[in-house]
Protein backbone atom coordinates (compact mmCIF):
# COMPACT_ATOMS: atom_id res chain seq x y z
CA UNK A 1 0.00 0.00 0.00
CA UNK A 2 1.00 3.44 -0.86
CA UNK A 3 -0.02 6.76 0.86
CA UNK A 4 -2.95 8.46 -1.06
CA UNK A 5 -4.73 5.25 -1.51
CA UNK A 6 -8.44 5.37 -0.10
CA UNK A 7 -8.95 1.88 1.56
CA UNK A 8 -12.42 0.94 3.08
CA UNK A 9 -11.56 -0.58 6.79
CA UNK A 10 -14.02 -3.38 8.73
CA UNK A 11 -16.29 -0.36 10.09
CA UNK A 12 -16.98 0.01 5.98
CA UNK A 13 -15.67 3.50 6.69
CA UNK A 14 -12.99 4.59 3.50
CA UNK A 15 -9.96 6.51 4.66
CA UNK A 16 -6.83 8.30 2.91
CA UNK A 17 -3.46 7.21 3.36
CA UNK A 18 -2.45 10.75 3.85
CA UNK A 19 1.25 9.50 4.83
CA UNK A 20 3.60 6.91 5.38
CA UNK A 21 6.63 5.85 7.36
CA UNK A 22 8.98 2.94 7.90
CA UNK A 23 9.50 2.20 12.41
CA UNK A 24 11.83 -1.50 12.92
CA UNK A 25 10.76 -2.96 9.12
CA UNK A 26 6.97 -2.45 9.66
CA UNK A 27 5.14 -0.22 7.28
CA UNK A 28 2.55 2.46 9.26
CA UNK A 29 0.24 4.76 8.34
CA UNK A 30 -1.45 7.90 8.99
CA UNK A 31 -4.65 7.80 7.73
CA UNK A 32 -7.89 10.46 7.86
CA UNK A 33 -11.76 9.20 7.46
CA UNK A 34 -13.79 10.35 4.56
CA UNK A 35 -17.11 11.21 4.65
CA UNK A 36 -20.02 10.22 1.89
CA UNK A 37 -18.53 12.50 -0.36
CA UNK A 38 -15.43 11.60 -0.10
CA UNK A 39 -14.37 14.41 1.88
CA UNK A 40 -12.19 14.80 4.55
CA UNK A 41 -13.69 14.34 8.65
CA UNK A 42 -11.84 15.34 12.03
CA UNK A 43 -11.42 10.84 12.29
CA UNK A 44 -7.71 10.03 12.00
CA UNK A 45 -5.96 6.76 12.51
CA UNK A 46 -2.50 5.79 12.78
CA UNK A 47 -2.68 2.21 11.11
CA UNK A 48 0.00 -0.56 10.74
CA UNK A 49 0.59 -2.99 7.35
CA UNK A 50 0.99 -6.61 7.64
CA UNK A 51 1.50 -8.72 4.92
CA UNK A 52 0.04 -12.17 4.95
CA UNK A 53 1.04 -14.65 1.73
CA UNK A 54 -0.02 -12.01 -0.75
CA UNK A 55 -2.36 -9.87 0.38
CA UNK A 56 -1.61 -6.84 2.84
CA UNK A 57 -3.85 -5.87 5.71
CA UNK A 58 -3.86 -2.80 8.25
CA UNK A 59 -4.79 -2.69 11.55
CA UNK A 60 -5.25 0.68 14.36
CA UNK A 61 -2.59 1.12 16.57
CA UNK A 62 -3.41 1.08 19.91
CA UNK A 63 -0.30 1.03 22.03
CA UNK A 64 0.46 4.48 23.73
CA UNK A 65 3.87 4.69 23.81
CA UNK A 66 3.58 3.36 19.84
CA UNK A 67 1.80 6.50 19.25
CA UNK A 68 3.35 9.02 20.53
CA UNK A 69 6.52 8.03 18.46
CA UNK A 70 4.54 7.45 15.19
CA UNK A 71 3.01 11.05 16.34
CA UNK A 72 5.91 12.59 16.58
CA UNK A 73 7.54 11.09 13.67
CA UNK A 74 4.30 11.88 11.27
CA UNK A 75 4.65 15.62 12.50
CA UNK A 76 7.93 15.75 11.84
CA UNK A 77 7.29 14.17 8.22
CA UNK A 78 4.79 17.15 7.77
CA UNK A 79 7.20 20.18 8.58
CA UNK A 80 9.44 18.79 6.70
CA UNK A 81 7.75 18.73 3.52
CA UNK A 82 6.24 21.89 4.34
CA UNK A 83 9.65 23.85 4.98
CA UNK A 84 10.38 22.46 1.10
CA UNK A 85 7.62 23.57 -0.23
CA UNK A 86 8.39 27.21 0.91
CA UNK A 87 12.37 26.93 -0.41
Amino acid sequence: MTKDLIITLEDGIDYLLLDDTVLDNKKYFYAVALDKNEEPTNDYKILAEFQEKNSFYVEEVEDKKMLELLITLFTNNYVNSVEEEME
